[in-house]
C-alpha cells in the first residue's frame, strides 16, 4: 500500500515532458582584448543587437535572448525556421566581432522562463556542446547538435555558406544586404537604390557566386524549417 502511494505522489510531482525546442548559444571570440570604453561600447550594442533580434524573432521565441556570462547571450526558440536570418543578421549587426554560435535541438527538464537563463535540459546541453565544438575546432558559422541525420547536412552547410560569405567585399555585401531585404527585394529595386544600371547589379553578385550561395541557404533553410513545433508549444502554453 504505502509503495502505491509513493508510486501515486512520484507521478502527481513528475513534470509534463516538453515539446521540442531549439536552443542557440553565441559566444564573443577573444572579447577580452576590448578594454575600458570600448568594452562598454561592445557591451551596449550587444544589448542593442539583441533587443531588436527579440523584436524580429517574438514569433518564434520561447524564451528571449538575454546576456548570461561575460559576451555570451543565449534564447530559446520553438522553432528552427529563423536561424538560417539570425546567422546572418548576428554576423552582419557586429562585423568588428568573430561569433562561436551553437544551434542544440532537444527537450527541456526544467520550466520554461520568458528569459533564457535559469533552464536546463538536453536542448542547453547539446547547445553548449556545439559552441565548446565550435570553439575546439575553430568554426564558423554555426555549429548544431542534436538533429540526428541532418547534424552533418546542417553544418556542411553552415561551413560552405559561411566560407563564401566570408570571401564578400563590404562593398559586395551592402548589395546582398539590400537583396535580402523586403523592400528591396529585386535586382532592379538594388539597382534603383543604388544608382545603377541593373547588369552591374547582377554583374556584382555573380562576381560574389551569390545565385549558387542563395541556392545553398534555400536548401540549408528546407532542412531548418523540418524542425518546427509552433503548434505543440502554442497547445503546451494554451
Amino acid at each position: 500500500m504505502g509503495k502505491r502511494k509513493t508510486s501515486a505522489r512520484k507521478t502527481a510531482t513528475r513534470r509534463p515532458v516538453s515539446p521540442p525546442c531549439i536552443a542557440l548559444i553565441a559566444d564573443i571570440v577573444r572579447s577580452r582584448r576590448f578594454q575600458g570604453q570600448a568594452r562598454e561600447r561592445l557591451q551596449e550594442k550587444v544589448q542593442l543587437v539583441l533587443d531588436e533580434l527579440n523584436e524580429a524573432c517574438k514569433s518564434a521565441l520561447l524564451a528571449r535572448f538575454t546576456i548570461t556570462i561575460g559576451d555570451q547571450f543565449q534564447a530559446l526558440f520553438r522553432t528552427a525556421r529563423p536561424v538560417a536570418n539570425l546567422l546572418w543578421d548576428l554576423e552582419s549587426a557586429m562585423p568588428e566581432v568573430e561569433l562561436r554560435i551553437g544551434i542544440g535541438h532537444g527537450k527541456l527538464d526544467t520550466e520554461l522562463r520568458q528569459e533564457a537563463v535559469g533552464m536546463d535540459g538536453p536542448v542547453w546541453h547539446q547547445a553548449r556542446d556545439a559552441v565548446e565544438e565550435a570553439k575546439k575546432e575553430s568554426l564558423a558559422g554555426g555549429v548544431f547538435r542534436g538533429f540526428k541525420a541532418d547534424d552533418e547536412v546542417l553544418n556542411g552547410m553552415a561551413r560552405l555558406l559561411n566560407h563564401v560569405r566570408s570571401q564578400w567585399t563590404d562593398r559586395q555585401r551592402s548589395v546582398i544586404r539590400l537583396l535580402r531585404d523586403p523592400a528591396t527585394a529585386s535586382q532592379t529595386e538594388v539597382a534603383s537604390k543604388l544608382n545603377l544600371s541593373r547588369q552591374a547589379v547582377h554583374n556584382r553578385l555573380k562576381s560574389t557566386g551569390w545565385f549558387a550561395w542563395s541556392d545553398a541557404e534555400k536548401a540549408f533553410r528546407q532542412v531548418l524549417s523540418q524542425y518546427d513545433y509552433t503548434e505543440k508549444w502554442v497547445q503546451r502554453l494554451s
